[in-house]
Formats: structure tokens, C-alpha cells, sequence
């Protein structure tokens, strides 16, 4: 009989070496596509982050042309707005104008010539001649009992050579004519955006 002797250990079998190995092997493939990704993912990332930044940039600055924009606009509308308030002020006085010459004429007797009209800024001056002064005291007390003036002033009286008596009245208004109706200044650039 022969007996066998083996002086080399016997190996036991392991069952979950290829295993382990497979393990081994998927966890450096992980490491390496995570290096991988750790790299290459920040680069595209910080592409895509400057991109969203210059647009943000991008639309600040629009935001802030279109915030100067808007105060152009809102200047231009202001200015707009205080020349329609000056003409309507302005066509206001010419209605209250023609309210006042109505009420010169509906006060003047038969016997008074109106020779001329002028206003200013508060006054009105009339002129003209009578045959008495009491025509002219007359006409001055109907300018008053008419409501439409706050003062009547008998500025002048002349006794004439023909024997007529001509005279000068100054009629206060109650409102302004020109203080209600400046217009504002416009500017070159507003002219021309409005020839265009």
C-alpha cells in the first residue's frame, strides 16, 4: 500500500472568491466612473452656470434700459399732461373771454361807442366814448351788477371839443388769463418725436 503524501496544503474550495473579485472589479469601475463624473460633471456644469449667468446679466441690463425707458416715458407723460391741463385752462379763458365780452356788451347803453377791447393777464381794458357821464356811470354800474368782473375801474374821462366824453374802464377778472394757461416748455427732442 502506498500512501500518498501530498506536503502541499490542500486547498479548500472557495465558493465565493469569483464573487468577491466581481465585487472588487464593480466597486473601482464605480470609483472610476465617479472620478470620472466628478470631473467632467463640474465642467459642463460651470458652462451651463455661466450661461444662465450672462443671461441673468443679459436681462438686467435690459430690465435697467427698460427702467430708464420707463422714466422717459413717465417724464414725457407728465409733460404731456401739464400741456393739456395749460390748453384747457386756455380754452377755459377764451369761453370765460367770450363770457366777458358778452357781458361788456349786454351792460353798454345805446348811447356809448365801444372804440377798443385789450386784456392782459388780469385786467381788461375797454375804451370808448359817451354822450354823458352819466351814460358811462350807468354802464360802469351794469359791468358791476353783471357778476362777471370783480372790479370795474373808471381809469379815464375826457370831456371831448365835439362835447361827447370819452373814456377808459378797467375790468378786473376773476381769474387769470395767462397765469392758468402756460404751457411748459417742450424740449428739441420732444419736437422732433412729434414732426416724426
Amino acid at each position: 500500500m502506498k500512501s500518498d503524501i501530498n506536503l502541499l496544503q490542500k486547498r479548500k474550495d472557495q465558493k465565493y472568491s469569483g464573487q468577491k473579485l466581481a465585487m472588487i472589479i464593480l466597486l473601482l469601475v464605480l470609483f472610476a466612473g465617479a472620478a470620472y463624473a466628478g470631473i467632467t460633471i463640474p465642467a459642463s456644469a460651470r458652462s451651463a452656470i455661466s450661461l444662465v449667468e450672462s443671461k441673468i446679466r443679459n436681462d438686467i441690463q435690459s430690465a435697467t434700459g427698460d427702467v430708464d425707458n420707463v422714466s422717459e416715458l413717465n417724464s414725457e407723460y407728465q409733460l404731456r399732461k401739464q400741456q393739456l391741463d395749460a390748453l384747457t385752462a386756455i380754452d377755459m379763458a377764451k369761453s370765460d373771454m367770450s363770457s366777458y365780452l358778452d357781458a361788456v356788451e349786454t351792460a353798454c347803453p345805446s348811447t356809448i361807442n365801444l372804440s377798443y377791447f385789450s386784456a392782459s393777464e388780469e385786467t381788461m381794458n375797454v375804451l370808448g366814448s359817451a354822450v354823458s357821464d352819466s351814460d358811462i356811470a350807468a354802464f360802469c354800474l351794469r359791468l358791476r351788477e353783471s357778476g362777471k368782473f370783480s372790479a370795474v375801474f373808471l381809469t379815464s374821462s375826457t370831456l371831448m371839443e365835439d362835447g361827447s366824453t370819452a373814456f377808459s374802464i378797467e375790468l378786473t377778472l376773476p381769474a387769470s388769463l395767462d397765469n392758468s394757461a402756460v404751457l411748459p416748455e417742450t424740449t428739441d427732442e420732444t419736437t422732433e418725436e412729434d414732426g416724426q
